[in-house]
Order: structure tokens, then sequence, then C-alpha cells
């Protein structure tokens, strides 16, 4: 598992005048994780084969990680920062999985923080007997001027 934290606050909390910041782009970042259900047995895994896992449910002891391939990467925005869990919830998956990849993506161009990430989910189910959790993460990248 790896896990990655960022910054997120609302452009007018900065309390910057506008020749402190420059606005580099808006970016989007997305995941889509697949869930399936059979018996007590859940199984999630992400789209493009990044992990696979499946969970086993116990009356006495809840959720169980039986089998896990790849690495879960789980993204955390400063204000909605929480233990991890790697529980069979795919919305939560996906949500934390897209915010990982927008870090990444933040990280990639020298941005100093995300501006008012916007995050939304879609669910779908499909053909195969498997839903999709796809989770959207759209942000602008700040960078802070300083000085040289």
């Amino acid at each position: 598992m790896a896990i990655n934290t960022v910054n997120s606050v609302r452009l007018n909390e900065l309390n910057l005048e506008r020749k402190d910041y420059t606005i580099l782009k808006t970016i989007t970042a997305e995941a889509v994780v697949l869930y399936r259900e059979d018996g007590d047995d859940v199984y999630l895994e992400e789209e493009s084969g990044e992990f696979t896992s499946k969970h086993s449910w116990n009356d006495e002891t809840g959720w169980k990680l039986e089998k896990h391939t790849g690495i879960a990467r789980f993204g955390f925005l400063s204000n909605d920062y929480d233990n991890v869990s790697f529980q069979p919830y795919p919305g939560y998956v996906a949500r934390n999985l897209a915010i990982y990849r927008a870090i990444n993506t933040c990280k990639l161009n020298g941005a100093d923080g995300l501006i008012e990430p916007v995050i939304s989910m879609s669910v779908e189910e499909r053909k195969d007997r498997k839903v999709a959790y796809k989770a959207t993460v759209t942000a602008k990248l700040l960078k802070l001027k300083t000085d040289k």
C-alpha cells in the first residue's frame, strides 16, 4: 500500500494576493475500481490490473483480506485524511486512488498544491457481473512565487 497526502484549500483561504502565486493549469485524474460479489466473497480490481484483492466475510471477525496482488495506492487531501482501510468498499478505494494520481500529477508539474479539488463518482453495472466505480478528481495546480 502506498499513501500520498497534499494540502487542499480554497483559493480565498490562502490569504495571498494574485501576485504571490500562479495557477499552472487545471488537471483531471481518474480511477476505476471494479467490484464483484460471489457468495460471501468480494473481489476488487483496478481496471488496468494495478491491483486485485479478494475479501471474505466472517460473522465473528468481519472482513478478511484473503488475497492481494499489486500495489493499492491511496491519496488523501489534508482536510480528509483518515485511517487507511483496505476494506472492500470500492467507492472509497476508487476515490483515494484518483486523489493519489492527482497528487502525483501535482508533483510532476512542480506545483505546490491542489486548489479547489472537485471529486465526483459514477457507478455503472457492466455485462460481466462487475460494477465499475469511477472517481474523477479535477483541481487547479498552484505554484507559489518565491524570492530568488
